[in-house]
């Protein structure tokens, strides 16, 4: 989890993200962490698993555990809390509009005016929390809430199927069977 923060500074803050959008994002955020108030900090304390790059270095640390308890017994709930860590804290819908983990931070940074221009691939972005269509958080999260309003189990395979989907389209790749 902290090495994944430490990776988010290094790379935002020297460029060395392979997409721009990235570089930018932790480059704000560390601005925003170098020059924080009191008042930032308490708000930091209160909302600390909102923030997009926490979230980040939680997908991070849970999947890195899902790599090396792979072929064991365990395998499977390493999946499991991956699988958890990537939907906690995670995109918001209401009246329509999507609010990502991205967005909100930078509500909680008192930043106003920060834009992103969708060169990412879905799957990238989604980690970091970037800004998603409401076309695309309707074909995720639609089937896992109808699940949890059935009480039935989610999908795991489905889900990430789903994702890679959204993924290869957003590379220009076709999904069509």
């Amino acid at each position: 989890h902290e090495l994944s923060h430490l990776l988010q500074f290094h790379n935002g803050s020297s460029g060395l993200y392979s997409y721009q959008d990235l570089n930018n994002l932790y480059a704000y955020l560390m601005n925003y962490i170098q020059n924080i108030t009191y008042g930032d900090e308490l708000l930091c304390k209160i909302f600390h698993d909102n923030y997009f790059h926490e979230r980040n270095a939680n997908i991070y640390a849970s999947r890195l555990c899902a790599e090396l308890f792979e072929g064991r017994e365990i395998e499977k709930y390493a999946k499991m809390v991956y699988f958890n860590v990537l939907f906690l804290n995670s995109y918001k819908l209401k009246n329509g509009i999507v609010t990502s983990p991205v967005e909100r931070t930078m509500q909680y940074m008192h930043i106003k005016h920060y834009s992103s221009y969708g060169d990412v691939p879905f799957d990238i972005a989604f980690d970091h929390g970037l800004p998603i269509t409401p076309e695309q958080y309707h074909y995720i999260y639609d089937s896992i809430n109808e699940r949890m309003q059935k009480h039935e189990s989610i999908k795991y395979e489905e889900t990430m199927e789903r994702l890679q989907k959204l993924t290869l389209e957003s590379k220009g790749v076709s999904t069509d069977k």
